[in-house]
């Protein structure tokens, strides 16, 4: 999952119910097209990621969890001004 955020500040995000990968992070755009700015291997595992300002943020879950989960800036006002997303995994 790519993340993008345009605000210029840093966001703490983090995902309820699981731990997560960080396969990449930057400033700008996530570009898709160029695979040697992931880390496929030995990516850190985390709960909590640093989006960088006006960047993006790359993760990768293990779909094993069912359920309704939260994704959101640890910065409790961002929360409340809507930066979170629901991530509804393996619904049936």
């Amino acid at each position: 999952m790519a993340f993008h955020s345009p605000f210029a500040q840093d966001h703490p995000m983090h995902l309820h119910g699981h731990d997560f990968w960080v396969l990449g992070s930057g400033y700008g755009e996530f570009d898709s097209s160029n695979p040697n700015s992931l880390t496929l291997v030995d990516a850190p595992r985390r709960d909590v990621a640093m989006m960088p300002a006006s960047g993006y943020l790359v993760i990768a879950i293990k779909t094993n969890n069912p359920g309704a989960w939260l994704m959101h800036c640890h910065i409790a006002w961002h929360t409340s001004e809507g930066f979170a997303v629901q991530i509804l995994e393996r619904e049936s």
